[in-house]
């Protein structure tokens, strides 16, 4: 949805008393303009430069929900409503601003009435994505691609960017110490004629490198992961940009073997979330490069359900037969292991052979004890976990990943990004009263189901692109009629499908529904497979899973365009 410029077509006197009236402001980057609950005082109108939005989501993350440009204005809902701010903003780069009190913006709609109807459409605008429940896309058109170590040349990484903008017909701009306009005016027109703006940032000299980090929304540093030390580049402009989720980095691989623990130990260098991996020689880590910096990353959230998230599986065999790509993935429980497999690079037959060994072969679940803590021991969860995944970090999967546990310490939500897979997905998986806590240094962590299923919040907030996500939970219901039919099974039959994980899996997420139907919102598809006739606990009904995700995302997929 293109933003309405509440300016566009002013008339000669509402410029005028623009000039007249308005006040000059200056926002170095960084720099808060205004907090979520202030008192509304004056109206902004940004003149060159961008600034980042930020609101607290419903699971108390503060997440950047908007990047707005030169042209734009900032603060008139709260300002025409008297209600405080609804978000926060704070300059994402260096800014020009102009400012009108209360008093004087409506002296200027009264002097130009022509006004009123941008207006209008701006508050039609707010109000629809507020009935969405869903953020816009964020807009970072200034990039700057920086040298992290030795040996790295940056006119590689835009020449690739620029032929794969070339054949996707976007209009995009390099630009060099050699060939750089005047600041900053010049930056607003050219960002209002491309697609893309990308600075090179390499030159004679560090004036250039934070001159380019001063003036660019997004920044991207290449760094060599083999390379001995990282290159000085300016610290307070890379906190900066990581405090907007809008600093990533890229770990260079000259060969195709994973340094285990490489990551770990860069991203102690490069403060940021956002850990890339790109093998010279492999074209979908080069594809996903030039994606992912002109903002069309494809992020995946796959939901828990126990034996249900077995669905998952024929949704990844449909997503790679129609030839999406997945940049992002994460999710909740079961379907979070799934996801971890895929971001680990399995192939399809070898993620399905894995998950079949492990759930359907050697049964999980059914170590029980007396329970004191939980239904079962857990040894067997542990011993599956290890093995598939060892001593691997979650930053050393090939693609950006994290899964979510509820913090019974703090009733938060917890989301892993970092630490050991196995113990990210130990967490995950625990449902209450099922499995024992997994024990963390920040707390006593349970299954993220609790809170929510559908963690997509947390994606919207790493991944600028589309968003699939799956459910194979809804419908968790428990019936009387259920009830009824468990009491009349054998004892045989009750042990190997036991109630109580049922009734407490309903009860240990029920809370979380509300949420996860505002999460829904979120996703630019879902696909929600019929998964009735399974239940969480059926561990061998392995293909039919398979079988009805496979169905649901074919036939969701041909109604949505990833271009």
């Amino acid at each position: 949805m293109k933003r309405t410029n509440l300016f566009q077509n002013i008339s000669a006197a509402g410029r005028a008393f623009i000039e007249a009236e308005a006040a000059s402001l200056q926002l170095a980057a960084g720099e808060t303009l205004f907090r979520q609950g202030e008192k509304a005082e004056h109206i902004y109108f940004i003149c060159s430069g961008s600034t980042g939005v930020y609101v607290l989501s419903p699971t108390d993350e503060a997440s950047l929900v908007g990047v707005l440009h030169a042209g734009e204005t900032i603060g008139e809902m709260a300002l025409l409503s008297g209600q405080p701010r609804s978000a926060t903003v704070r300059a994402i780069r260096s800014s020009e601003l102009l400012s009108l009190t209360s008093s004087q913006f409506e002296e200027l709609l009264m002097r130009d009435p022509h006004l009123m109807r941008n207006l209008s459409l701006l508050l039609v605008e707010r109000l629809q994505r507020t009935s969405l429940q869903k953020s816009p896309t964020i807009d970072a058109k200034t990039v700057s691609l920086v040298a992290g170590t030795k040996d790295i040349d940056i006119s590689e990484f835009t020449a690739a960017v620029s032929q794969d903008a070339a054949q996707r017909r976007l209009k995009i701009i390099v630009l060099d110490e050699k060939n750089c306009p005047d600041f900053p005016s010049s930056l607003s027109e050219l960002e209002s004629s491309h697609d893309l703006v990308l600075f090179n940032g390499q030159g004679s000299g560090p004036d250039w490198v934070e001159k380019c980090m001063h003036h660019s929304d997004r920044i991207v540093v290449l760094a060599d992961i083999n390379a001995p030390e990282p290159l000085p580049l300016p610290a307070d402009s890379l906190h900066l940009r990581n405090s907007h989720n809008l600093l990533d980095v890229f770990l260079f691989h000259k060969s195709p073997e994973r340094k285990k623990g490489a990551a770990r130990a860069w991203a102690r260098h490069f403060p940021t979330n956002r850990i890339f991996h790109l093998r010279k020689d492999d074209p979908g880590d080069w594809n996903r490069f030039c994606r992912l910096v002109s903002r069309r990353g494809i992020g995946l959230v796959l939901s828990g359900g126990g034996a249900r998230a077995y669905a998952h599986l024929g949704v990844l065999q449909a997503i790679a037969e129609n030839e999406i790509p997945i940049d992002f993935i994460g999710g909740t429980s079961m379907g979070a292991i799934i996801a971890a497999g895929w971001a680990n690079g399995w192939s399809l037959e070898e993620l399905t052979n894995r998950i079949k060994t492990a759930f359907v072969s050697k049964t999980p679940l059914n170590d029980y004890q007396v329970p004191f803590k939980s239904l079962f021991k857990g040894s067997r969860v542990d011993n599956l976990l290890s093995e598939n995944f060892g001593d691997l970090d979650i930053r050393d999967l090939w693609l950006p990943y994290y899964c979510v546990s509820t913090n019974l310490t703090t009733g938060r939500l917890h989301v892993a990004e970092q630490g050991l897979v196995r113990e990210a997905l130990r967490a995950s998986v625990a449902l209450p009263g099922v499995l024992p806590p997994f024990i963390h240094p920040e707390g006593v962590l349970v299954d993220g189901a609790a809170i929510t299923n559908m963690p997509i919040d947390i994606m919207a907030n790493r991944c600028h692109g589309p968003i699939i996500a799956v459910d194979v939970a809804r419908n968790r219901t428990i019936h009387p009629d259920d009830v009824n039919a468990y009491n009349a099974l054998s004892l045989r039959q009750q042990i190997s499908k036991p109630l109580i994980a049922r009734l407490l899996m309903r009860a240990a997420t029920i809370t979380g529904e509300r949420l996860d139907k505002s999460q829904i919102n979120q996703a630019d598809l879902v696909i929600t497979p019929d998964m009735l006739g399974i239940e969480i606990y059926d561990w061998k009904n392995f293909d039919q899973a398979i079988e009805l995700g496979y169905n649901a995302a074919q036939s969701a997929l041909k109604t949505f365009s990833f271009a």
